[in-house]
């Protein structure tokens, strides 16, 4: 299956949200970031400045919290570009010519997906992110259109992308036969981007502040959790809190290394030790590492 399916399919998904508030639009928020500045908004809320949406940041960020893949940032930027009518919502069979077989598989993965993706957004975790969301004045759609499934063949499992109307939404790719716990975790790893991006404007050629939001993520999501590392592989005689920033760091890497703004794994791994002390101390919007 064509990246062009995914590229499309996300631009029907999009397409979906039109009338709905621009995602990421903020008038307050419980926290500053500690590495990223203020947004116009954040500051407009405290009498600093007119309000002005951020869902331009959000835009411009958008790239670097697509999972950090140069590939899935293609695939977001071509969602936005103008190819296709923005009213068209293609049915999958327009999109690319599908056998009998692809199109019952692409059936039973949305089904399985869906299924997973309502358990995962019913934890106590996603949960209290979109609330928080909410709460810093981040308007997003309601948590059951706000993330989706689609087929895709990218090497990662989620992506945050928008359009050029500035709508946004998370993407689960459904195909990668990924395990309950795993979904609760990636929706749990882009919500951290999207609150990160809702609360600060984001410099998205700034490799210093693309591994600030991956070190947040892979903190706060549970990916670095003792279950998870065991499930990896992982065996570590460390205490937990010892093996977490271990744990963190190498998570961030994995997904800084192959963005475009970080320039391999070098100027990565510099990026991440200049700004990990300070990111790993902010657990916001919890107010302890979950």
């Amino acid at each position: 299956m064509s990246a062009s399916l995914l590229r499309r399919a996300a631009l029907a998904f999009i397409g979906g949200l039109s009338g709905t508030p621009a995602a990421v639009t903020v008038a307050a928020a419980k926290d500053a970031a500690p590495l990223f500045p203020l947004s116009s908004a954040v500051k407009a809320a405290a009498g600093e400045t007119p309000a002005v949406s951020t869902a331009a940041a959000a835009v411009d960020a958008t790239p670097a919290v697509v999972s950090t893949d140069a590939a899935v940032a293609a695939a977001a930027s071509a969602a936005a570009a103008p190819e296709e009518p923005a009213a068209a919502k293609p049915e999958l069979s327009a999109i690319v010519p599908l056998t009998a077989e692809e199109r019952v598989k692409i059936a039973k993965d949305f089904a399985e997906c869906e299924q997973m993706k309502d358990k995962a957004l019913s934890t106590r975790k996603v949960r209290f992110l979109f609330e928080n969301l909410a709460r810093i004045g981040a308007l997003v759609p309601e948590p059951e259109r706000f993330v989706q499934c689609v087929p895709c063949d990218i090497p990662v499992s989620a992506a945050v992308i928008h359009d050029q109307d500035d709508n946004i939404g998370l993407v689960l790719c459904q195909d990668k036969k990924l395990k309950q716990d795993d979904i609760n975790i990636v929706i749990a790893h882009e919500l951290v981007h999207v609150y990160d991006l809702a609360r600060a404007e984001i410099d998205p050629k700034s490799c210093e502040q693309l591994a600030c939001m991956e070190i947040r993520a892979s903190l706060l999501s549970g990916e670095c959790s003792r279950d998870e590392e065991m499930r990896r592989g992982v065996i570590s005689f460390l205490p937990q809190m010892a093996h977490l920033p271990v744990c963190v760091k190498r998570r961030a890497l994995n997904s800084c290394r192959i963005n475009p703004h970080c320039n391999g794994p070098e100027q990565s791994k510099e990026a991440i030790e200049r700004v990990f002390a300070r990111c790993f101390q902010d657990t916001a919007p919890f107010y302890t590492i979950p």
